[in-house]
């Protein structure tokens, strides 16, 4: 209304100098509301002149004149010598930069590429807050819904709260986003380039960390291990490619065999044994994640997949418990035989790598911790499945060099035993028969038991009249020539047994007077002499043995 009343007062009182240096001011921020002619030639159009103020004026703008020669001045001098540093330095340091950027803001102000949504949020004083003004975990609760995610989303690999942003929100583009940016800064990475560099590696550290804050893997870094397995030596990130394996998402057996596994494979047999433990150890982690996590993952993806197929639905359903942020098309496949195939594979490769290390007391151990984690599945994730290791491979490792590897096998036998018992009590409740995995070993787990405890208690480790089947340990002799088995029944008891001479001889010296030769069959054949010797061998931290004679032995049954 101003403006009009100062254009009626031009048109009228004729030219102006103050109106018409208003105008002018109009004219030049909204033209399209000043269509009167103005003379463009500079002119004053306030005549008032203040010669203080003037001076004034002047002062300030010869100090910021002469602060921005100096400012000019330094920015060329340093220019120059980061141009002369980096003429001397090699191309490698030259290129050297952070694959993740620092966290900032998407735009710094609202302009013309404000949407239409974001208008009416900023008119409505609800206006977004960038990540970057975001510094404590209880501001970020408050904001949580008007949080502004920065430009780069990848900066999220090293900030928390981001994360815990990018999880509330479940956006499939932030998630489209960060995929595309991950598979190509793998690439490029450590695909495209050769040996190992630092920058790579804080990249595999915060991305491991990432995903176990999202407690899932990411499909792109599954397709990227497809490709970089396949070449891969063995050694350049190591621990890192191992943890990626170990957090794989749930495919058929046949797709993980060629793809995953069989590179693996070719790598076990041509290397050390510390890395023989390393892929066991990553195995490991891998049957866990699967029965934990992937499993119940791919029964919610796929339910949805089909509610989606049947509904055509736009909303897509998720389940509560199981939430994946990085979605994708499953697959229809029969998961449990996925990891009963590659339960299999496990036991496979690693009954041969012992046999191919000489029963390497490291790579014992950790196969015993592969097969301690079988006996606990059905139990610790309620699912329906167990799985005994081969006869041979249990043979291993109760005949070993080992007493501490024995005893573990025996307190394994002991929580077998309890899982068996649960398994059979959960397909008479609630799973049918047919798809509890596992029952039709108990025939198996029996003939274990008594081969066990014929080996370390009873000396009748090759007795053939027991009828309960060819036992494993017996089959290894059986067509050895020459070989008196009546007399070899207790060469592998526990006061016998080349894993436990040395505790059975102290055990001797403890209890007998000085200069009495040594003789285990005293041992044996003396019920108190038996029950402080197995006393002794739990104190000496061989309580799994113990356990299992405790468990699978009648009080009146005795050793010959």
């Amino acid at each position: 209304m101003e403006r009009e009343r100062k254009k009626e007062k031009q048109r009228t009182g004729g030219t102006q100098p103050y109106l018409t240096g208003l105008l002018s001011i109009y004219q030049v921020y909204y033209p399209n509301l000043v269509t009167l002619p103005l003379r463009s030639t500079n002119i004053i159009f306030f005549k008032s002149y203040d010669r203080n103020w003037s001076s004034i004026l002047r002062k300030v703008k010869e100090s910021n004149a002469e602060m921005l020669l100096n400012q000019s001045t330094e920015r060329e001098s340093s220019r120059k010598k980061k141009a002369d540093l980096s003429a001397r330095a090699p191309a490698s340091k030259r290129r050297r930069r952070e694959l993740i950027p620092q966290i900032s803001a998407s735009h710094s102000a609202v302009g013309d590429r404000t949407s239409a949504t974001e208008k009416v949020s900023l008119s409505l004083d609800v206006a977004r807050v960038p990540m970057i003004q975001i510094s404590s975990f209880m501001e970020m609760v408050e904001k949580i819904d008007r949080i502004e995610f920065p430009s780069e989303i990848c900066v999220a690999l090293h900030d928390p709260l981001l994360q815990h942003i990018i999880v509330h929100s479940g956006d499939r583009v932030i998630a489209s986003r960060f995929s595309y940016w991950i598979q190509h800064t793998l690439v490029e990475e450590l695909l495209n380039r050769s040996g190992i560099n630092k920058e790579a590696e804080k990249l595999l550290q915060h991305l491991i960390c990432f995903m176990d804050f999202l407690q899932e893997g990411i499909p792109v870094v599954d397709t990227f291990l497809q490709i970089y397995l396949d070449t891969w030596n063995g050694a350049d990130y190591r621990p890192y490619i191992m943890r990626l394996i170990g957090k794989l998402r749930m495919k058929p057996f046949t797709v993980l065999k060629e793809l995953i596994l069989e590179p693996l494979r070719k790598l076990f047999f041509t290397s050390s044994v510390y890395f023989k433990c390393q892929v066991i150890l990553t195995l490991t982690d891998l049957t866990q994640n699967y029965v934990a996590v992937e499993l119940f993952r791919y029964k919610d993806s796929l339910m949805q997949q089909e509610m989606n197929s049947v509904t055509s639905d736009t909303l897509e359903f998720t389940s509560p418990e199981c939430l994946s942020l990085f979605h994708e098309a499953v697959e229809k496949f029969n998961p449990m035989h996925t990891l009963q195939e590659l339960v299999k594979w496990v036991m496979s490769i690693a009954n041969v790598g012992l046999i191919a290390e000489n029963d390497h007391t490291l790579l014992t151990y950790h196969v015993i911790g592969y097969i301690e984690l079988l006996c606990t599945l059905n139990q610790k994730y309620d699912v329906p499945f167990l799985f005994l290791p081969s006869d041979l491979l249990l043979s291993r490792i109760i005949l070993a060099n080992s007493a501490f590897g024995c005893s573990k096998l025996c307190s394994i036998l002991c929580k077998y035993k309890t899982s068996f018992q649960a398994l059979r009590s959960l397909s008479d409740q609630s799973v049918p028969c047919t798809d509890c995995i596992g029952l039709g070993q108990v025939p198996q787990f029996n003939s274990i038991v008594v081969d066990v405890c014929n080996c370390f208690s009873r000396s009748k480790l090759y007795d053939t009249k027991l009828g309960l089947g060819v036992s494993s340990v017996r089959q290894l002799v059986t067509d050895v020539p020459d070989v008196d088995l009546a007399h070899s029944n207790g060469a592998f008891s526990i006061y016998r047994h080349q894993a436990f001479t040395g505790f059975a001889r102290s055990f001797w010296k403890q209890s007998h007077p000085q200069g009495v030769k040594f003789d285990p069959r005293q041992i044996s054949q003396s019920q108190s002499q038996k029950e402080a010797y197995l006393e002794y061998l739990k104190n000496e931290g061989l309580t799994g043995v113990v356990q299992f004679l405790t468990m699978f032995l009648r009080k009146h049954s005795t050793a010959n």
